[in-house]
């Protein structure tokens, strides 16, 4: 079965309904695949995607499509991540947190360890363009993270309008994908990067 949500453009507190949308897919046992879109909802926190993920975290899902863009009180993600990680059947994952400028490096490095448990992913989407708090310290252990992932073919990354991530960083992202099938990574508009090669 699959399920798709859209809620976009809400303004008003809402983390209650999304704990009450939770409440129903718990009881989508034949759930398969799940799309949540939120983009440009400016209520929404770390509890209400919390709630989604704690929902999930028993379910036989294998595809997740979760976009959160231009959320600005998305910060650390620590209950989503901590469920994400129990989603153990999961094997697509496309996550979109794009604008969403308060997500911090603490948040991406509870994310990281969340996807080192999903021990059967085989394609993976994420997005954290403008993100400015995003730096080299968590994208490094995301990126040791990722390459733990033995079933992980194909990886689509995008990290645009993002200052402070270095060379360094990306080169090592480029070493660490080298058995992956399909590698996409968007670095447009990286101010500190300058004559990248990934090969």
């Amino acid at each position: 079965a699959h399920f798709d949500f859209e809620f976009a453009h809400y303004a008003r507190p809402w983390n209650g309904e999304v704990r009450a949308l939770s409440q129903c897919i718990k009881r989508l046992h034949s759930l398969k695949s799940l799309r949540v879109s939120l983009n440009d909802t400016n209520v929404i926190t770390d509890d209400g995607l919390g709630f989604l993920a704690e929902a999930l975290h028993t379910s036989q899902l294998l595809y997740l499509d979760l976009i959160a863009s231009d959320c600005p009180n998305l910060i650390k993600l620590e209950e989503f991540s901590k469920y994400l990680g129990k989603i153990s059947n999961l094997k697509q994952l496309k996550l979109s947190l794009k604008s969403c400028r308060k997500f911090s490096n603490d948040g991406l490095v509870l994310l990281g360890l969340s996807l080192g448990k999903l021990t059967k992913l085989q394609e993976l989407k994420l997005n954290f363009s403008l993100c400015p708090a995003i730096s080299d310290d968590s994208l490094e252990k995301l990126i040791n993270t990722l390459a733990s992932l033995g079933y992980l073919r194909s990886l689509d990354l995008t990290l645009a309008f993002i200052g402070n991530i270095t060379n360094n960083t990306i080169i090592q992202l480029g070493k660490r994908a080298k058995h992956l099938e399909i590698f996409a990574l968007d670095i447009s508009s990286c101010h500190q990067l300058h004559g990248i090669g990934l090969s």
